[in-house]
């Protein structure tokens, strides 16, 4: 299996481990797809991903979009057929963003300053990570968000990993583990501490965590970031692309 199908897999089963919180959520695995859909009205729950598509699925998947407006199709090098990009964007989807997918094994270093979070703060963990990824968004959404993401990293397969100062959270990270393959998650730092290597720090610990289970370590991260985590000992196998019905 090739680092880019490593990703999709880890991913998928990462986003529907998460998706199949929200309230009332309808996930379908299929050859073709899975998909995730949910009267919550938001991407986290609305989605497909792992795709091996024909005609009529392109065609369901993109009538699917344009009737929900918060329902994304994220489309992985991967994913097959390599045309499905542009099958999808002559549907009428357009594009909303792209990631760069990455994997590695790097060594990394245990840092003692790093720890696995207990039950009991999963709750505080996840509210800062919403609260830094989903500013801009209304507090009732964060809440939801928070309520969805906290059952999820309660799954076994998760491991969530946190720096503390005296003034509460540094940084956040969390793994997933599915098939020897651990996914890196939910990197977060306070802002006001950025760029003062409390990112590396979390992610190097990560990574020994990772290869101590001798898996490969894999992510999804913004294009400018692609650099950083190179310097990491990551290498780019792909990119996703996100599509909607806008």
């Amino acid at each position: 299996m090739t680092d880019a199908e490593l990703v999709r897999n880890n991913a998928a089963e990462a986003f529907i481990t998460l998706a199949s919180k929200a309230p009332h959520a309808k996930v379908e695995r299929t050859d073709r797809y899975w998909c995730c859909t949910s009267p919550f009205d938001h991407p986290l729950a609305n989605f497909a991903v792992r795709l091996d598509l024909d005609p009529d699925s392109i065609d369901k998947l993109s009538n699917l979009a344009k009737d929900r407006s918060s329902f994304r199709v994220h489309v992985m090098s991967s994913d097959r057929p390599q045309t499905a990009l542009g099958a999808f964007e002559a549907n009428g989807l357009k594009e909303m963003y792209r990631l760069t997918l990455m994997a590695g094994a790097p060594d990394g270093e245990l840092d003692t300053g790093v720890r696995q979070a207990t039950a009991s703060e999963t709750d505080e963990l996840i509210a800062f990570a919403v609260d830094n990824f989903f500013w801009t968004s209304p507090q009732s959404v964060r809440r939801k968000i928070s309520q969805i993401t906290a059952a999820a990293v309660k799954d076994p397969r998760n491991h969530s990993l946190i720096i503390e100062g005296s003034d509460g959270i540094e940084a956040i990270a969390t793994l997933f583990f599915d098939s020897g393959t651990a996914g890196l998650y939910n990197v977060c730092v306070r802002r006001s501490l950025r760029g003062q290597g409390l990112g590396t720090r979390i992610v190097a610990h990560a990574c020994r965590i990772a290869k101590g289970q001798g898996g490969r370590m894999v992510l999804q991260c913004d294009p400018a970031l692609t650099s950083w985590y190179e310097s990491l000992g990551f290498s780019e196998v792909g990119e996703s692309v996100t599509l909607a019905a806008r």
